[in-house]
């Protein structure tokens, strides 16, 4: 098991964040983390990276505390992290330099799939900056993957061609969580989805089991969705 969720809260003095909410994380799984806005999938992802600790609960990855598991987490938050004047030569440089998992041959592999061009962050339109961020997670050699909105950005047409070469070029040894509002983008990659609502894990569901009853998993949110609206 990768990771692990045991009744775990974590709230802000607003009085939002998670609420009880349990679940695991086995290896050569996509998941869907979904939910609306302030739904707490944003805490989720950053308990799981170990940026948050929580209140109560236990959260495990590989067994142990996450910021003592970081160097086996990639997590691509909603900030850019690096500086403007950056371009893919620098941050694959950069990269190397602080993580001895990049792996530079998949990062330039990405860089072209992506079709990312070689000039500054700053010079770039916010799809491209974050298609060279998840280049960036995704050359990372670790065991969890954790992607916070990673469609941020990213104009409708390419969704698609990105995350089936992120999937492409995924370790089947490790997971990837995908903390999302954009259903029907995801819905083809994922292996399973968790629905948060409110701070609450309403449902915990395989993809096979819902598209089984002709039902998709957008349909599914909805249905989940309705009754905490």
């Amino acid at each position: 098991m990768i990771a692990t969720f045991s009744n775990v809260t974590k709230h802000y003095s607003s009085g939002e964040g998670i609420t009880n909410v349990s679940f695991r994380i086995p290896k050569g799984q996509v998941i869907g983390l979904l939910g609306i806005n302030g739904s707490g999938k944003s805490t989720t992802m950053k308990l799981l990276s170990g940026l948050l600790q929580a209140q109560h609960g236990e959260v495990l990855v590989n067994a142990t505390k996450p910021r003592a598991s970081r160097h086996n987490v990639a997590f691509l938050g909603d900030r850019l992290g690096f500086s403007s004047w950056m371009n893919p030569r620098h941050m694959s440089r950069f990269m190397e330099t602080f993580y001895d998992d990049f792996d530079v041959d998949k990062f330039k592999s990405l860089i072209q799939e992506l079709k990312i061009p070689p000039k500054p962050l700053s010079e770039m339109s916010k799809g491209q900056q974050q298609k060279l961020k998840l280049a960036a997670t995704m050359a990372r050699q670790v065991h969890l993957y954790l992607l916070d909105e990673p469609l941020s950005g990213i104009d409708l047409i390419a969704r698609t061609g990105i995350l089936k070469s992120l999937v492409t070029n995924w370790d089947k040894n490790s997971s990837i969580v995908m903390a999302t509002h954009e259903i029907k983008d995801v819905e083809p990659f994922l292996d399973r989805s968790l629905f948060l609502a409110a701070g609450s894990l309403q449902a915990d569901e395989d993809t096979k089991t819902i598209t089984a009853n002709g039902t998709t998993v957008a349909e599914r949110f909805i249905e989940i969705m309705e009754p905490n609206s």
